[in-house]
């Protein structure tokens, strides 16, 4: 929604109450989630800003086959899922916390990011992890591939910060490397990063 007014341009942006609870994905207006689909429809705006204002818990039906965050078994698909679409904007949970989440992510050919968040630039803060299960998986050929899970974010990049967060969940890495040479590998796991 544009105005025109003699002054020049003013830009209003409107309330998105079909993807969040609210909000217009400003600083001052925070996309409001709630629900599971709120959380997952932060993929599509990963520079936008961001309030929880519930807690969100999954459930094994969300995981299992046919379920919604199935995956081809892989379930959650982490929020900016590498170095060409990170996650550049701000997530406040206000407090708030994530229940029993699975993220087992894998490749045979691209490094992996698992996480909530996979590859994160921008600013997380406030949100707490709960029971969840974190999994980075590369299997290949190639010597130069990684594995990075964290409770939070696989991995944080260039001025990307994470604060006032926690996870009591598990959080694990592999990669295995097959090759006639031997080179080293490279996993990365922490319980937030």
């Amino acid at each position: 929604l544009i105005m025109v007014f003699p002054a020049g341009v003013i830009t209003v942006s409107a309330e998105n109450t079909t993807e969040f609870l609210g909000g217009a994905g400003t600083e001052e207006s925070p996309y409001l989630i709630s629900t599971k689909d709120h959380l997952n429809n932060v993929r599509k705006y990963l520079d936008a800003h961001f309030l929880m204002v519930a807690d969100i818990e999954f459930t094994d039906t969300d995981f299992a086959e046919g379920g919604e965050f199935y995956n081809d078994g892989q379930g959650w698909e982490p929020i900016g899922t590498d170095e060409s679409s990170p996650f550049t904007g701000t997530f406040d949970g206000d407090g708030h916390a994530i229940a029993r989440l699975i993220c087992h992510r894998s490749s045979k050919s691209n490094s992996v990011y698992a996480g909530v968040f996979g590859y994160n630039k921008g600013r997380i803060r406030n949100l707490g992890i709960i029971d969840g299960d974190i999994f980075a998986k590369s299997v290949s050929i190639f010597s130069n591939l990684n594995a990075y899970a964290g409770g939070i974010v696989g991995f944080n990049a260039g001025y990307g910060t994470i604060s006032n967060c926690y996870n009591t969940g598990s959080v694990n890495a592999l990669v295995f490397y097959s090759s006639s040479r031997i080179d080293f590998f490279r996993t990365h796991a922490g319980g937030i990063v």
